[in-house]
Formats: structure tokens, C-alpha cells, sequence
């Protein structure tokens, strides 16, 4: 591969092929033969007709409030995360949890993660910004997972896996979030200048497939 080269997702480059400078191999194709500097390879489908696309939406005028800034309902939040997880996983063997198996839930890496962006929500919501931000940052180094700080998800959040995973927006009660799920504003506007406001916002028992997104 030479420099520059992008290789989108679900891509196969195979046997000993040179691929130039700057060369784009777009997610779903591949290379079985040389490309040359700034070639482009896409999958080959029959183009779709399709309406424009939708005028951007205006921000939200109004967002539920926030209780998050009290830790009381931060660590009660955790807690409701903890007993989905435990709640999940009886469906599958029929037992019942006792007090060694929260422990052991709280320990695991979906419960973990989700757990620290609970803290990193509840300092976004106290003002500290910048605590807030280091903590989402030790999510995406730890887990790949990236939940930005003003995010506010009620108690009962699942994530079976985490890998690839995007969410910024507001959501009820029980969310599932699969891997490589994404929820987020249009244009990408995280941060300052897009945040909740613009983002989805989501009811009660909402889930979001692996691959799927909402914008």
C-alpha cells in the first residue's frame, strides 16, 4: 500500500497487489488487481432513484430534564443498568440473581462502561466539562465506545457489545444499543456547536440494531 491509501469497512485486498498513492477503496468493495495512485474502487450496484434528501430538522425546542447532576439518582440510574443486565442474562440460564451476582454484573465490561459514562454524565451535568470529557475519552481508549458527556439515558441501559458503537442524543428507559450502533446529530455537530439539542431524542424500551442508525 503506498501513502494515503483509505480502505473503507468490509473491504478484501488480496494476493500481492501494488495499490498507489492516495488510492480509495470504498467500504464493501476490494482489490484483486492493481490500483493505480488516486484510483477508486467501488462496489458495482445499479444506481436507485430516491427523493432529495430532507431539509435539516430545527433543534429540538425542548429536551426532558436532566436529574443526572444529583448522584443519588446517577448511582440509582447504575443500579437500574445493573438489574437489566442480571435480567438479561436469566433468560437465558432461568436463575435468580443474588447479591454475589450484582458484584459480578458490575464487573463486567458492558455494565462497566456503561457505568462510566454515567459518571461522566453526572460531572457534565455538575459543570465539570473538562473531567467529563477525559472520562467519555477513557471509554473510547478502554472500550471503543464513544458516548458523548451531555448524553442522558435513563436507568435499564443494555449494551451486549461495545465495539464501533456512536451515541449522542437522550433516551428513556431501557435502551438497547448494539455494536456498531449509531445515534447522533446530523453532519456529525458534536460539541458546542450541535450536542442534545440537535441530536435524536428517544423514548422507553428503544433498541438500535448492530449497523443501524439514527440521525
Amino acid at each position: 500500500l503506498g501513502n494515503g491509501v483509505t480502505i473503507g469497512p468490509f473491504c478484501g485486498l488480496q494476493k500481492a497487489i501494488l495499490v498507489g498513492d492516495g488510492a480509495v477503496i470504498e467500504g464493501g468493495a476490494g482489490a484483486l488487481k492493481p490500483l493505480p495512485p488516486g484510483g477508486h474502487s467501488i462496489l458495482a450496484t445499479t444506481p436507485l432513484a430516491c427523493d432529495a434528501p430532507p431539509a435539516p430538522l430545527p433543534p429540538h425546542a425542548a429536551l426532558p430534564p436532566c436529574p443526572h447532576h444529583v448522584w443519588s439518582q446517577t448511582r440509582s440510574e447504575i443500579s437500574a443498568d445493573i438489574d437489566r443486565y442480571l435480567g438479561e442474562l436469566s433468560r437465558y440460564d432461568g436463575r435468580r440473581p443474588g447479591r454475589m451476582a450484582r458484584l459480578s454484573a458490575f464487573l463486567m465490561n458492558p455494565v462497566l462502561a456503561t457505568a462510566l459514562h454515567r459518571v461522566a454524565h453526572w460531572q457534565h451535568a455538575r459543570g465539570n466539562r473538562r473531567t467529563a470529557r477525559f472520562l467519555a475519552g477513557m471509554n473510547r481508549a478502554l472500550n471503543r465506545l464513544t458516548i458523548t458527556p451531555d448524553s442522558c439515558i435513563g436507568g435499564g441501559f443494555f449494551m451486549p457489545h461495545l465495539g464501533g458503537t456512536m451515541f449522542c442524543g437522550t433516551a428513556g428507559r431501557r435502551l438497547t444499543l448494539y455494536a456498531n450502533g449509531l445515534c447522533a446529530p446530523a453532519f456529525a455537530a458534536i460539541g458546542p456547536a450541535g450536542g442534545r439539542a440537535h441530536a435524536p431524542l428517544l423514548g422507553d424500551d428503544v433498541t438500535i440494531g448492530g449497523h443501524a442508525a439514527v440521525i
